[in-house]
């Protein structure tokens, strides 16, 4: 049975038969090799929910995959917990199983791997803000695509979102010039028979870039993406919002809050969870630009529906940002409650680095409304932290 079972001898049909029948068991099962057990495993897993995919199992089938020597399958089945750490943000773990992919990765290899270990790789590094890093994979890629000509269906696909992030890392390092020469090249590449959502993603960027270069077409491209985009209103806000934010830093501050104003006109109340992040990662930019009343608005909405949500995180910064805005309009004392419920939030899943930066707000807070004891509470609070780090 042993023997059997590790695929070292082949049985006769008839005595694998009369063992279904004794343990009860279904015929295909016992004429399935390991490999063939392997593979049904694995398209079991791609048929879940990709969030609620169970850790150990695929852990387990990592492993036993390396011992029947099938690294294909490792390959896999590793791909497939990479990103389910990466799609739950679970970086720590991510670091942890960094090298054994690499090494599997080394033992299958075959230039299709290869490629989906850099990607994933680059979404590692891009989900960590280290754009530079994740430059490298992206680029990496798209030189494995020497003949881009050639390339057709899933390769061609995954060739232009290769080159887009590409573009898309050189633009998060400030190199805006780099970024429009990058998208200008896909943009002679594509088709119209490319994917719709891909291609205005292309002429979004495009026109975000050319408001750095000085290209007079951007309202063009801005245009021509915004057709593409259809009826995703949410795509449409958040194009308006990075040309926003660029005119911002271009120092066109009326253009800038124009289109960010305009972005959460259009960015759809039903989507609440997106729209909350949304507002979340604009109220600094609006509390900077002097747009205080809008913010506040946004604020508030905001916090009504991170309570709603029970999104401690997302309470945490309404609150924060609620604090700033009453500061700046001199109402410490409603300013101090609001910091305070802010930092409870943050002391039930902030860490120290997080914590540290806080106390010192507050310390500052307190120091500008000439409560030098309590800013000496929380400077000296600040220093502890952050010398535990």
């Amino acid at each position: 049975m042993s023997c059997i079972e590790n695929n070292k001898i082949k049985s006769d049909r008839w005595i694998l038969e009369f063992i279904a029948d004794k343990l009860e068991l279904n015929i295909d099962y016992l004429l399935e090799g390991i490999e063939e057990q392997i593979e049904r495993r694995l398209n079991d897993f791609k048929d879940k929910d990709q969030k609620k995919i169970d850790e150990e199992e695929l852990k387990y089938l990592i492993n036993f995959s390396e011992e029947a020597e099938c690294y294909d399958h490792a390959m896999k089945a590793m791909h497939l917990l990479f990103n389910y750490y990466l799609d739950n943000e679970m970086f720590e773990r991510l670091q942890t199983v960094n090298s054994k992919y690499y090494h599997i990765c080394q033992m299958a290899y075959t230039k299709e791997n290869q490629i989906m270990f850099y990607l994933d790789e680059a979404r590692y590094f891009y989900a960590n803000k280290e754009y530079s890093q994740a430059k490298l994979y992206f680029a990496n890629v798209c030189a494995e695509f020497k003949d881009i000509e050639e390339l057709t269906g899933k390769l061609k696909r995954k060739y232009i979102i290769s080159k887009y992030n590409l573009a898309i890392c050189e633009i998060m390092m400030d190199n805006p010039k780099e970024c429009y020469n990058i998208i200008m090249d896909l943009k002679e590449y594509i088709n119209e028979s490319e994917d719709k959502y891909i291609v205005a993603n292309i002429y979004n960027l495009l026109a975000v870039s050319s408001l750095y270069v000085g290209d007079e077409k951007y309202t063009e491209y801005e245009d021509k993406a915004r057709d593409l985009y259809g009826d995703n209103h949410k795509a449409i806000a958040i194009m308006l919002h990075n040309i926003g934010e660029t005119y911002l830093k271009l120092n066109k501050q009326e253009d800038g809050m124009k289109c960010l104003i305009a972005s959460f006109e259009i960015f759809p109340k039903n989507e609440e969870k997106e729209r909350l992040e949304f507002i979340i990662n604009s109220l600094d930019l609006f509390i900077k630009n002097e747009y205080n009343d809008t913010a506040a608005v946004l604020c508030d909405e905001a916090l009504n529906v991170a309570i709603l949500l029970n999104d401690i995180k997302v309470i945490d910064k309404a609150y924060y940002f609620k604090a700033k805005l009453l500061f700046k309009a001199n109402n410490f004392t409603l300013a101090e409650m609001y910091m305070n419920l802010s930092l409870d939030s943050l002391k039930k899943f902030g860490n120290r680095d997080e914590l540290s930066e806080r106390y010192n707000e507050l310390g500052h807070m307190y120091y500008k409304s000439k409560n030098n004891k309590e800013a000496l509470k929380y400077f000296d609070l600040a220093l502890k932290f952050k010398n535990k780090l």
